[in-house]
């Protein structure tokens, strides 16, 4: 009963931070919404459509915001990166390769590419961006997923203030669902519960304002994780209940510490904690040439007359003027004039103008072909900096949110990726390239590699199939990987390529080979450099100097034996010359002894013993 009065209570928190959530940003949400629908092209208030309706003048809005927005997306796509995992010890090359190529395997299988440039336009027009990443089971394991999430679905703690999202005690989502299919998330009481409940919402609405819609039976969801007692924790719920949770993440970092499985990122925050993107500061630009260009084709397009009254018929002369080829007949004797308004529709024409050069004033990095075709690397880099300088703070807000992303992705794949797999990369410049992931290593495979084929009576030997090893243990490569990105350097390293090779060719076989190699981005130059070497690369180097110091200690070890061996040969044949002598001294003695007693028989009578036989004694 407690553990229900429990879940109750944090139901009740739990509801309370969302609409607090959605309270506090209500303004901001207004105004971020208004700055999409600029983008959409929707510019223009009910009341200044009703005037250019009376007017007779065409509603005509120049979205020079959106060209702007396409011209920063095709900006962040063409200078879109991959991740790279880089070594920290040489030892660790091959691992760094294999971890690299499986950032890009998730990011492949999940379409991040698309999923970030819908990311950097949430960041650029509404302010906020931001994605999910979890697992999901498959025939093939487990998966990283990564799924963007649009800015009008997420919510989070109003108290944060960072354009992180870092100090934020509660990030979540929230989503309308069909109420067939809520059922088969969980807890259907919650969802039954959650059609007895209402809550006003605007934004987050899609658009029914309630926890559920009765018409179309529907209900919404909220996904949210949140901090407590030092864990991050995750909980799905609606008004009626949970549905799914509440339960601690199961998600962990190197340290044993959880983390959120949201990553959000703003442009700007202003003061009062307000999150914008690039667009709210091009608004008032975006008015001014659309009320500059509608002025002053009201001024071309219209007349402004003066005369005394009673020399022309208003109305029809009104009429007539609006006409191209209009004719407007004066009372004789009654002045009737055309003022002239060319001044005020030039000035509406320069004002337009002004406005326009200050809105597309980024877009002027696209220069002349002839004026850059001589330019070096480094000064290439310098223009487009300094063209893009108003370009850098939301290209960095997406750089450190993807960089959050990547090492996410790789806690994932080091959690639970665990057991032996194969993934498949398809940007190989041989066409798909395997890595494999956690191979068991045995001690067959690891002795032929240093000694070579294993003798035939080694075949079945049983000890030789003992794992020894993991090849691309993700789980042990915390502390020799740094996720860096591979673009940081590209621009200065192509400029020093292509000085090197201009070198190369106004002094032919002076600069090296391998030298303009390295200095290249080549994916597989350290397979280009160890051909170069004679097809033997440094692991290999490595290899044959351990297996050389191995044979010639073993060789030492045999020279040292054989020594040993023969002075315990000369020590046996010393001993022997001893023994031999000995029994020659012995044989010596008994002949004397055989003389001695035939002797004595001559002359003692035959009853006397015989002495003892000496020889057989000693034999």
């Amino acid at each position: 009963m407690e553990s229900d009065v429990d879940n109750n209570d944090l139901l009740n928190k739990l509801s309370n931070w969302f609409i607090t959530s959605e309270e506090a940003s209500r303004e901001s949400r207004s105004l971020s919404e208004r700055d999409r629908d600029y983008y959409d092209h929707k510019q223009l208030t009910e009341e200044e459509l009703a005037v250019l309706a009376e007017r007779g003048q065409p509603a005509l809005v120049f979205n020079q915001i959106k060209s702007k927005i396409d011209f920063l997306s095709g900006i962040q796509q063409k200078t879109a990166t991959k991740p790279k995992a880089y070594p920290r010890t040489p030892q660790h090359e091959e691992d760094a390769e294999a971890v690299t190529d499986s950032l890009c395997y998730v990011l492949d299988r999940t379409d991040f590419d698309t999923k970030r440039s819908e990311m950097f336009k949430n960041i650029l027009i509404e302010g906020v961006g931001g994605a999910e990443m979890g697992i999901e089971s498959t025939k093939n394991g487990i998966e990283i997923v990564i799924h963007q999430c649009p800015w009008d679905r997420i919510f989070w703690d109003p108290h944060s203030r960072r354009n992180d999202f870092q100090d934020a005690k509660y990030k979540g989502t929230t989503i309308w669902m069909d109420k067939v299919d809520a059922l088969s998330l969980g807890n259907a009481e919650a969802i039954e519960n959650a059609f007895d409940q209402s809550s006003g919402s605007e934004t987050y609405d899609d658009k029914p304002v309630y926890w559920a819609d009765r018409s179309r039976e529907r209900v919404r969801l909220c996904s949210i994780w949140y901090k407590e007692k030092g864990d991050w924790n995750w909980a799905m719920f609606t008004k009626g209940g949970f549905v799914q949770g509440p339960m601690v993440s199961p998600f962990l970092d190197e340290s044993g510490d959880t983390f959120c499985g949201l990553e959000f990122q703003s442009a700007f925050v202003d003061r009062e904690g307000c999150r914008y993107g690039a667009l709210r500061g091009w608004i008032d630009i975006q008015d001014e040439i659309n009320k500059r260009r509608s002025k002053a084709l009201h001024f071309y397009t219209s007349r402004q007359t003066k005369g005394e009254k009673g020399a022309v018929d208003v109305e029809l002369a009104k009429r007539e003027l609006a006409k191209p080829d209009g004719h407007v007949e004066v009372t004789p004797g009654l002045q009737f004039d055309i003022i002239n308004t060319n001044d005020l529709a030039m000035g509406q024409f320069n004002l337009l103008q002004e406005a326009q050069a200050e809105m597309s004033m980024i877009n002027a990095s696209s220069l002349p072909q002839d004026k850059i075709s001589g330019m070096s690397g480094r000064a290439l880099l310098t223009l487009q900096q300094s063209k893009q300088t108003e370009v850098d703070p939301m290209l960095i807000a997406l750089k450190t949110l993807q960089r959050r992303i990547y090492r996410i992705i790789w806690q994932l794949i080091k959690q639970f990726w665990v057991a032996e797999r194969w993934v498949r990369i398809m940007d190989s410049e041989k066409g798909p390239k395997f890595v494999t992931l956690n191979r068991p290593i045995l001690a067959r495979e690891r002795m032929e590699k240093q000694f070579g084929p294993m003798p035939p009576e080694y075949e079945n030997d049983p000890r030789l199939d003992i794992q020894v090893g993991v090849e691309h243990n993700v789980a042990e490569l915390d502390m020799d990987i740094i996720l860096e990105e591979t673009l940081d350097v590209g621009p200065l390293q192509n400029e020093q390529f292509m000085a090197l090779t201009q070198l190369q060719k106004d002094y032919p076989g002076k600069i090296p080979m391998d030298m303009i190699i390295e200095s290249s981005q080549l994916r597989n130059k350290k397979r280009i450099l160890d051909h170069l070497s004679g097809g033997v690369s440094d692991i290999e180097k490595q290899k044959l100097w351990q297996k050389q110091q191995q044979e010639q200690a073993e060789t030492l070890q045999l020279e040292r034996q054989a020594k040993i061996a023969e002075i315990e040969k000369d020590k046996a044949l010393a001993q022997k010359a001893i023994l031999d002598a000995e029994v020659n001294k012995y044989k010596a003695e008994t002949d004397r002894m055989r003389v001695m007693r035939s002797e004595m028989l001559v002359n003692d009578p035959p009853d006397m013993v015989d002495p003892p036989d000496m020889v057989n004694s000693i034999n």
